[in-house]
């Protein structure tokens, strides 16, 4: 007895080994016996041989850039005391972006209304008294010619006194007249010569600054018509009320573009858009002082409805380019989304140092979905376009460093041998041995052998 268990042990232990060696190959022939029908043909997934289009696509990548930059600043200089927006916000054409602090402005804004004011009303009084002066030097002029036809009736009556007291006197001295009449007449005499030398000097008086000597003197031409000769000498008479009312009101111009100047200084402490865009970066922050450099910007903004993909490559792939090519592209942070773009410009000369050159094409964002910044994945055909077979790498059998598809014909399989090129991890491009119409298994192409019977598997088995 204990011979026979000595034998049966080893055996027992031999078959556990088997079956766990086995077991798999075990498996593996019910899980193949399952890929066939109840009639024992093969299930496979098959498509029809077709050309499509294709051209080449080089693959770069690049980097999205705003159409436009401004550099957004202050025209004066001041502390920041207030930024509306941050980095990444849009903003609209005349929004506020940002404030300077004005308490000092505002109160020089006030002393400034009150000196205007004060410059104002000098500047008033000052144009009543050139008027004032030229109603009273019209009125002097009237009245030299009152004086003037004064003085001649008193000449005129002045020689006709004289006229009248010679022959008087000869009648006197005859014994014609007493010596009481004679008297009378001398005195006559006597008062009319008094009264024309009161009105010559009465003429003599007025005419100070309204003679022909005073406007030769003062370097003006003798007018030739009698209002223009009034004119020039209300100008040489009021001269100093003039200059005087021309200095205040030019004071006056001074002082209003002072005002001017404080109320633009307080409007420019306020930072405007003056277009619509994204901002891209924030220079200052409240409490800093800015100057009106215009290298001590406050925020820069792009425009985004259009972006520029930036493109750098090697300068060996130049020629393979010109503008308006177009190009797809997909971004990192919309991965499923497919965007068409075109060739706006390529640079007119290469790096030195890396031996590359740059190019833009221009992306349309309208929507303002996209941001400069981002990574996108680029493809630019840039082959001849061609209609080429392809089929998916899984459908490639490698026998013997051949390569090798499997036809179906009459719901059989057969070898068919193949030249490929590689195109993407799952894509190859069939040079020869396939025409259209072939149909191919393109599956499970090792657990086939030719002449295998074949069943088609529908799409959604």
């Amino acid at each position: 007895m204990k011979k026979i268990l000595k034998l049966l042990i080893p055996s027992s232990i031999t078959l556990v080994i088997l079956l766990v060696k086995f077991f798999p190959t075990i498996e593996h022939a019910f899980s193949k016996q399952s890929e066939k029908d109840s009639r024992g043909k093969k299930l496979v997934k098959v498509m029809d041989i077709k050309k499509t289009p294709w051209n080449e696509t080089f693959e770069t990548s690049g980097t999205l850039e705003p159409n436009a930059e401004k550099k957004l600043g202050f025209k004066i200089s001041g502390k920041l005391t207030e930024v509306k927006f941050k980095e990444g916000d849009y903003i609209q054409k005349n929004q506020v972006l940002a404030k300077l602090e004005t308490s000092q402005l505002e109160i020089e804004l006030e002393k400034q209304k009150q000196v205007l004011e004060v410059s104002r009303i000098q500047a008033q009084i000052a144009e009543e008294k050139l008027a004032k002066a030229i109603r009273n030097f019209e009125i002097k002029f009237l009245e030299k010619e009152k004086l003037e036809l004064k003085f001649k009736a008193s000449e005129k009556e002045l020689g006709e006194t004289l006229s009248q007291f010679d022959s008087k006197e000869e009648y006197y001295a005859l014994g014609g007249m007493s010596g009481e009449d004679f008297l009378k007449v001398k005195t006559e005499r006597e008062s009319k010569e008094l009264i024309q030398k009161i009105s010559a000097k009465d003429l003599e008086i007025i005419s100070i600054g309204l003679r022909d000597k005073d406007l030769l003197v003062s370097g003006r031409k003798l007018p030739t018509s009698q209002e223009d000769r009034m004119q020039s000498f209300i100008e040489l008479g009021t001269r100093l009320e003039r200059l005087e009312a021309e200095s205040l009101l030019s004071n006056l111009d001074v002082q209003r573009l002072n005002l001017s100047s404080i109320e633009r200084s307080i409007k420019d402490s306020t930072l405007v858009s003056d277009d619509s865009g994204v901002i891209l970066k924030k220079n200052k922050n409240i409490g800093e002082i800015v100057s009106n450099n215009p290298s001590d910007f406050v925020l820069i903004l792009g425009n985004i409805e259009k972006l520029y993909v930036s493109i750098n490559n090697s300068e060996k792939e130049i020629s393979k380019f010109h503008k308006g090519m177009k190009l797809t592209l997909e971004l990192d942070a919309f991965p499923n989304i497919q965007l068409n773009a075109k060739i706006d410009s390529i640079s007119g000369a290469v790096d030195e140092r890396s031996h590359s050159f740059a190019m833009r094409a221009i992306l349309e964002n309208d929507s303002k979905m996209f941001k400069p910044g981002m990574f996108c994945r680029v493809k630019i055909p840039v082959g001849k376009l061609e209609k080429k077979i392809f089929i998916p790498a899984s459908s490639i059998l490698d026998s013997f460093g051949e390569e090798r598809v499997y036809i179906v014909k009459a719901n059989k399989v057969f070898q068919k041998k193949v030249k490929t090129k590689g195109i993407t991890s799952d894509q190859v491009e069939v040079i020869s041995g396939l025409e259209e119409n072939n149909k191919i298994v393109t599956e499970s192409v090792h657990k086939l052998k030719e002449g295998d019977e074949i069943e088609i598997r529908k799409s959604d088995d």
